[in-house]
């Protein structure tokens, strides 16, 4: 890393300290900067109850306490870009926390506990990670966006649910009656 821009991190993680020290009040924007800088502290999103750390370093979505899964590739990511909407929209396996493989021409049913959720960008949820991956000042980029702790992701259902649109459209190809939706999933408004 470049001397100025270590300067400029001293600088920036020295006002927080400061703050601290006089024992004024922090944001809720500040805090998530001061344990960002001062503590490591990934910023972490919710995806359907699980919790996952977004780790830019590693171009990551790293699910917590769960070693066995690889996570969410930021370039997996790209797949799932809805250019309307300025979002990503994937398909996501909440047994296996990952992005669901799923073959869209040959879908007639959306398997249990697979569901579309909107992601932000990681650009979005790790602001001081995406300046320390470009070498952009911490300044600039968060006056764009304030650096965040915790993201809450959306569920998609009904005609927002791309899913769901396939499932009609190749049960319909086939000639197959509709797919009857007969209970709702907890707590994901299904």
């Amino acid at each position: 890393m470049k001397k100025w821009y270590k300067d400029i991190e001293i600088k920036l993680k020295g006002e927080l300290q400061a703050k601290v020290n006089q024992q004024q009040k922090l944001t809720i924007d500040e805090q998530a900067l001061y344990q960002r800088l001062n503590c490591a502290k990934h910023p972490t999103v919710e995806i359907a109850g699980h919790i996952f750390y977004v780790n830019y370093h590693l171009q990551k979505l790293e699910p917590s306490g769960d070693f066995m899964s690889s996570g969410i590739r930021f370039a997996d990511l790209d797949d799932f870009h809805n250019d309307e909407m300025n979002r990503y929209e994937i398909p996501y396996d909440s047994n296996r926390r990952c992005i669901a493989e799923i073959d869209l021409d040959c879908f007639f049913e959306i398997p249990e506990g697979v569901f579309v959720v909107v992601i932000p960008y990681p650009s979005v949820m790790d602001r001081v990670g995406y300046a320390r991956s470009f070498g952009t000042l911490y300044e600039n980029i968060l006056k764009e966006i304030p650096q965040k702790s915790h993201f809450k992701v959306e569920v998609l259902h009904g005609k927002d649910s791309y899913l769901e649109e396939f499932v009609k459209m190749n049960r319909k190809a086939e000639g197959l009656p509709p797919l009857v939706v007969k209970k709702k999933c907890k707590g994901l408004n299904r």
